[in-house]
Formats: structure tokens, sequence, C-alpha cells
């Protein structure tokens, strides 16, 4: 397990990082095109592209990592009135359950990128399965974040060791 913490530190950094220059990296581009639309008078045609691209792939990337980190849109009103051994079971049903989902997402986006190779982005000429390529990256992350949720210990407080005292998560 202590792989595994290491592995996940790494992408947490990773992901943090890369998201955190995408959004520097619209915000710069938005303010060009501004300044270029409004002041030059002229329109860069790739601005609002390359902004919408960059926007996926951090959606993409920041949705495993907020699955993992118990931060997405949950529903808890039932399980948080149940003893906390029945939560600590609920939680890795629907842990089990969020990694089947993420295993359909990431074959699906793998045969969309297959199917989808051969086409270019309207104004960078690029190809697409690049900014397809976040759906399967943000899958393989959302795995990799269950698999932990999957085998995560259950938390112990005190002496009696009730199960998830206090803990939010979904």
């Amino acid at each position: 397990m202590k792989v595994l913490n290491r592995i996940e530190h790494v992408v947490e950094k990773l992901i943090m990082g890369l998201s955190g220059a995408g959004m520097a990296a619209i915000t710069v581009i938005i303010f060009v095109q501004v300044i270029y639309r409004y002041i030059l008078g002229h329109s860069l045609s790739w601005a609002e592209e390359i902004s919408l691209y960059i926007e996926v792939w951090v959606v993409f990337l920041c949705s495993g990592y907020a699955l993992g980190k118990g931060q997405h849109i949950c529903m808890d009103l039932l399980s948080s009135h149940m003893p906390p051994m029945i939560q600590f079971i609920f939680q890795k049903i629907i842990s089990v359950v969020c990694l089947a989902f993420a295993l359909f997402c990431t074959r699906y986006a793998w045969i969309y990128i297959l199917a989808e190779r051969n086409q270019t982005m309207a104004a960078l000429r690029l190809p697409k399965w690049i900014a397809y390529g976040a759906m399967l990256v943000g899958s393989i992350i959302m795995i990799f974040y269950c698999i932990l949720l999957v085998l995560e210990a259950p938390a112990h407080s005190g002496s009696n060791s009730e199960i998830g005292e206090g803990d939010t998560t979904c």
C-alpha cells in the first residue's frame, strides 16, 4: 500500500500541476484573444478551439482526482444516517460500481479514439485524438482512484473501532 500511496502522491502533483498550467494557459490565450480582437482589430482563429480543448483536458484530469478525494457531487442523505460499518460497506460497493463505470469509459474512449483518429481540428489542423485522449487519460485516473478506494482500510477511532466516524466522503 505504501507504493500506491507514493504513486498517488506523484499522480496528485502531476494532476494539480497540469490542471493549474492548463487554466493559466486558457487565461493567457483568452487575454491575448481579447487584445487582438478589440485593440488590434483582428481575431486569432485558433484561440477558442485550443482553449476549449485545454479545458476538456483539465476537466477529465480533475474528475478522477475529485472522485478519489471525495470531492465529486454525491447524494449522502441515506448513507450519512447508517451505522459506520454499513457506511463503510456501502462505500466499498459504490467504489466497485465506479470502478466498473471507469473501465467501461476507458474502453469506450479507446474505441472512440480509434474511430476518430483520422479527424483533424478545424483551426489547429492537429489530430483530434489529442483532444479525445483526455477521456482516456481521465478514465484511467478514475480507475486508479477507484482501486485506491476499494483497497482503503477502515478508519479506526479509539478502542471501539468505529468505521468512518465523521467521514463525509461519498
